[in-house]
This record gives structure tokens, sequence and C-alpha cells, in this order.
């Protein structure tokens, strides 16, 4: 199955095509690509390409009826070699490197919506195309707030002359999150473009990190990318609920 994920991942442009799956464990795999349409083709290429469904129901109901015996016996030559062997599935530790650098690639190439606090301009980009601290193309500001293209909300909001109370709270997300970009930078957009991060999260993960560090030390900004990939992880987990 982990062959076949990166397999597909490859595919879709996913994972660079010199990946090394071996070093990864599958459950990390998975997480990185939950609820996906990548997960969705491996499985699906998985069950109808390499597995034979109608001889394993034939099988079973054999092993229902009495047909076919199980008999049970001590573990063979070839079982032995496999648990002897078994370490070389495990991942090693830099598995997460990988798997958070294939995160802040797949963040880079996001597209994101620049919005300008002080004339209203707007336009579209991808994070990995971010100077350090974005700014204005027509008014020179650095008041810039980073949402998703798809955001309707936002977008229609800066269009508004007058604004209801529900509009006034998200002008107010809208203010806290360029103040976000104010302080930290395209690290802040790294943060508010991941996947169920609003300005809130992205506030509480980027006090905990020098937005310089972020872009100077690789170690710093592998814990950064962790403290993303737990909150993405957690949104998902709760998806439901905050959907219902």
């Amino acid at each position: 199955m982990r062959w076949h994920l990166v397999h597909v991942a490859r595919k879709f442009g996913s994972l660079r095509k010199d990946f090394d799956y071996k070093n990864i464990g599958i459950k990390k795999l998975f997480t990185l690509f939950e609820d996906s349409l990548v997960i969705k083709e491996a499985v699906d290429k998985l069950i109808w390409d390499r597995m034979d469904i109608p001889n394993t129901q034939k099988v079973i109901r054999e092993l229902q009826r009495g047909e076919i015996k199980l008999v049970i016996q001590r573990i063979s030559p070839i079982g032995l070699a496999g648990t002897e062997t078994i370490r070389g599935l495990m991942a090693p530790p830099r598995a997460d490197r990988t798997i958070l650098f294939a995160l802040k690639k797949r963040l880079e190439e996001t597209p994101v919506l620049m919005v300008c606090m002080n004339c209203y301009n707007k336009w579209q980009t991808t994070v990995g195309r971010l100077p350090f601290q974005p700014r204005c193309p027509r008014c020179k500001a650095i008041k810039i707030a980073a949402i998703h293209p798809y955001n309707k909300e936002f977008s229609s909001l800066i269009k508004k002359k007058h604004l209801t109370k529900g509009d006034q709270h998200l002008f107010k997300r809208l203010v806290k999150n360029s103040s976000l970009v104010l302080t930290y930078g395209r690290p802040a957009v790294l943060a508010l473009i991941a996947r169920g991060i609003g300005p809130d999260t992205a506030a509480r993960i980027l006090r905990m990190y020098d937005a310089r560090d972020i872009e100077r030390s690789e170690e710093t900004m592998l814990k950064f990318l962790k403290a993303i990939q737990r909150a993405e992880i957690q949104y998902a987990r709760t998806r439901g609920f905050w959907d219902s």
C-alpha cells in the first residue's frame, strides 16, 4: 500500500519523483494525504489492480463451509526471516523531516489571495513566491491580509461599504490576519494558508518563534512546520464538529 500511495502521489505531483518511500511510515503518509484524491486513487488502484476479490470471497466461503481446513504449525523459516527483518519496515527518524518538507512544499505551492488593508488592492500569488515581508504593489503598504482565494466571505467583505455585525466580526479577523503578516511576514502566510488554521490558531503557533529564525534555521523551520502539522491534524479530527 505504501508503494502505491507514493506512486500515485508522484503522479499527482504531491511528492517529488526522487522521493524515497522506504524512509517513511505508512501512517505518516496517510496523515499527509488524509481525505485527498491521492488516497482515493491509491486505494482504488490497489483493490482493482492488485487484489483478487472474487477468489478471496470464494476461499472465505469454503473456509466457512469447512471445505478448506486451517492447519496451525510452528513458524516456518520464511516466517522467521520476516520477523527478523521487521526493523527494515520501520521508518528512521529522518522520515519526520521528509514529511515536514513535503508539507512545506504543499503550503508554498498553495494559491493565496493577498489583500492590502490600506488601499484594498487584491492580488493572487503562491506563498513560495512571496518576499519575506509582503508589500502592496499599488500603495507599498505592508499591512496585508492573506486569505484563501475561495474564501468568499472575506472576498465579498472587502467590497462592502456598510458592514453588519456579522461582517464586523469577520473584518476583525481580517485585521488580525493582516497584523500577523505585518509582524511575522511570510511565515505567517504559511500558517494562515494551512488547512483549518485561522488567525487565532496561527497567532498561537507564531508567537512561539522568531520569524527570522524560521527563515534562517532549518531546525526552527521544522519545529514550526511540526506545529502547523499538529494543528492541521487537530482540525481534521474535529472538522465534523465545526462543519455541523
